[in-house]
């Protein structure tokens, strides 16, 4: 009687790549709703942050939840042309990865570069906020629970804490995008060598 792992070490390499394949875009499909979440909750939770800085609070929280968007429904076309073995199908998917895998190395080195624009930036929203106080009770309650809490060491943490998770999740995710391409256009190539096969 054929054992499990003998089982396992027979079946087709076209079979193990699909598997990969779906596994690799579950784990995407998680992300996708991983980024969504963590973008809602940094819109919904921050708000005395947001109130101060407004504008980078909430478009860091809005390019957090339309990049899990982005992923999660990549995740799905790839689960869609892995089961319907369309080769045009895994090629578009994997091509839409190579791009994704572009825009985030673009945004990675890009907010590398400008870190200290990006820090002067908040210092300057920040200070322009500061302005607003005498006028703008919102604005008053806000600075006032930062400052009680430590303001200044709040929202350097803040933004340390978040550019550490945002480039921990892309270079994660962009580890895992380059397997997926490689594993997209194994399984295409498989596909065809079985297709000339026949």
């Amino acid at each position: 009687m054929p054992t499990l792992s003998s089982k396992l070490m027979n079946m087709p390499k076209l079979v193990w790549i699909k598997i990969s394949l779906l596994f690799l875009n579950l784990f995407f499909w998680v992300a996708g709703l991983t980024l969504m979440c963590v973008g809602a909750s940094v819109e919904l939770n921050l708000s005395d942050v947001s109130v101060v800085i407004k504008d980078v609070t909430s478009g860091a929280a809005v390019v957090l939840i339309i990049v899990g968007i982005l992923i999660f429904f990549l995740s799905f076309f790839g689960c869609v042309s892995v089961i319907g073995e369309n080769t045009t199908l895994i090629k578009v998917f994997s091509i839409l990865l190579f791009f994704m895998f572009l825009v985030e190395i673009g945004v990675g080195v890009s907010s590398y570069v400008y870190r200290e624009g990006i820090h002067r930036s908040l210092v300057d929203l920040y200070l322009q906020t500061l302005q607003k106080y005498p006028i703008d009770t919102d604005i008053q309650l806000s600075v006032d629970r930062l400052q009680k809490q430590g303001c200044i060491a709040m929202v350097g943490s803040w933004v340390h804490e978040h550019n550490i998770l945002i480039g921990g999740v892309g270079v994660g995710l962009g580890f895992l995008q380059v397997v997926g391409m490689v594993f997209g256009f194994l399984l295409m190539k498989s596909l065809q060598a079985e297709y000339e096969s026949m």
